[in-house]
């Protein structure tokens, strides 16, 4: 049995007889990035450590103006979910949950994982035809940045998140 937000997947993890669990957004958590180039007509192929949670539809939706973000539908509602419990008077005021949805449309996912990114939010953030693009695993969402401006923003917290792991020991040997 699943415990409260995750998933129980049928026929459970590979030789060990249990079943394996997700969270509630229903895939693995996205996490690495990878360098690719968003086609003239805004076509993007994802990666392949990516396709798998992605089938026929996801939601697109700007991050401001830095980046894109791309969600399951799954994952999208959740969002929302949280961000009614979080801000209630701005999801009960019926012009602002509208635009969020306007704002995030449903996209089609083709049978070799690509996608078509909408002009108006490529415009948006940057992305444009023929660019260098970085997309990278955000747990429950992908971002879909302009490379310079990733390796402007991002990378710096790199050498953060390496300087956590200098000082950790490991995971204990103890039995769970």
């Amino acid at each position: 049995m699943a415990n409260r937000g995750e998933v129980e997947i049928d026929g459970g993890t590979a030789g060990t007889g249990t079943a394996a669990r997700l969270p509630a957004f229903g895939h693995h958590p996205f996490s690495g990035s990878a360098r690719t180039r968003v086609e003239a007509n805004g076509r993007l192929a994802l990666p392949a450590t990516f396709k798998g949670a992605f089938t026929e539809h996801a939601i697109v939706r700007s991050g401001g103006t830095q980046c894109l973000f791309l969600m399951t539908p799954r994952a999208f509602e959740l969002v929302v979910d949280a961000l009614k419990a979080n801000d209630p008077d701005m999801m009960l005021d019926n012009r602002k949950r509208q635009l969020l949805f306007m704002g995030s449309p449903r996209i089609s996912v083709d049978r070799q994982s690509r996608v078509v990114l909408p002009p108006e939010l490529r415009a948006k953030v940057g992305i444009e035809a023929d660019s260098e693009i970085v997309i990278a695993g955000a747990i429950e969402r992908l971002e879909i940045w302009p490379a310079a401006r990733y390796d402007a923003q991002q990378a710096p917290l790199v050498d953060d998140v390496d300087r956590m792991f200098e000082t950790f020991g490991g995971l204990s040997t103890d039995p769970a």
